[in-house]
């Protein structure tokens, strides 16, 4: 698991959550909101969320992206690409998410 966190501050909340070829297409939806919810939970609002190089199967992308939008966070970035070495059938999708002044709903 490579979970960068950055600029702990001294309440337990975090600045900048980063991940990066931890959540990808093998990770099951369950596990994911397990994840999701545990990162909302830590980061601060106004924190932002940097998923870098996330990949899935195309036919799976639809639900992947279900759960981050479920999260109802500012989109600063959101980007969907094809994943070249895998004859097409594989996408990335990299986003950073800024955290609303609100509780996780």
């Amino acid at each position: 698991m490579i979970i960068v966190l950055l600029s702990l501050l001294t309440s337990n909340n975090l600045n900048v959550s980063s991940t990066t070829r931890f959540l990808d297409g093998w990770i099951d939806l369950i596990l994911l909101d397990f994840v999701l919810y545990d990162w909302d939970r830590v980061l601060r609002p106004g924190g932002l969320l940097w998923i870098d190089g996330f990949f899935c199967l195309k036919e799976d992308l639809s639900d992947y992206m279900e759960a981050f939008k479920a999260l109802r966070y500012r989109k600063h970035k959101w980007v969907v690409v094809p994943k070249k070495d895998k004859d097409n059938k594989e996408v990335f999708f990299s986003a950073v998410l800024e955290k609303p002044p609100r509780p996780f709903r």
